[in-house]
């Protein structure tokens, strides 16, 4: 009897050791990185534009509860956010709450079973900001976090990369040039008629003009 208790004890064992091998195991050395895409550009006052925030993540297997949590800071004087959209996250739970007034974005995206993200580039947020007057808006994050349900998995922190947008009303154009005034056509002067010559009369030869 005991030794039919030890066998099934060391094949339900060899069982879960077996299970677990499947998946990817997290280490402290991996690597993960959250940027935002694009990382610059140039708007106007009133215009809205989209910014992604993505990832690449050395591991973010999930088992049990797992995900990633973070803020973004903004000018809140410069931009506002218009929406947040975590469509096309591989975490299935997504939370993102904005504060226009204090200029803070906090998200938390999570999963309740294995999700299967390693060694690849995801993504998390979509967001539509409106910009508000001219100047330089400089997106950043806080801290962000990676975590794993996984036995014994590590919290690994993110290097991070923000943006900087850039609000400015366009120039008005220059005035067109005015046209040139056409100058006057000067008169042509008359010519000097030339004074006919007058031809000299022959003088009177001093020979006689009869001989006797």
């Amino acid at each position: 009897m005991k030794n039919h208790i030890r066998h099934s004890f060391l094949l339900g064992l060899m069982i879960i050791t077996a299970f677990f091998s499947l998946f990817p195991t997290p280490t402290s050395a991996a690597s993960y990185t959250t940027y935002l895409t694009p990382a610059s550009g140039v708007t106007q006052p009133g215009y809205t534009f989209l910014i992604s925030v993505d990832s690449s993540v050395g591991y973010a297997g999930i088992w049990g509860n797992s995900g990633v949590t973070g803020s973004l800071n903004f000018p809140a004087n410069l931009l506002q956010v218009v929406s947040i959209s975590s469509a096309g996250s591989p975490f299935p739970t997504r939370t993102a709450t904005p504060n226009n007034t204090t200029g803070v974005i906090t998200f938390n995206q999570s999963a309740n079973w294995w999700q299967g993200v390693n060694d690849q580039t995801i993504h998390l947020l979509t967001i539509t900001f409106r910009a508000v007057t001219n100047g330089t808006a400089n997106v950043n994050f806080g801290t962000v976090r990676y975590y794993a349900g996984y036995p014994s998995a590590p919290v690994s922190t993110a290097t991070t990369s923000g943006g900087t947008y850039t609000i400015s009303t366009p120039a008005p154009p220059p005035p067109p040039s005015p046209s040139p005034s056409p100058s006057p056509s000067s008169t042509p002067k008359p010519s000097t008629k030339p004074k006919p010559s007058t031809t000299p009369s022959s003088a009177r030869s001093s020979i006689g003009c009869c001989v006797r």
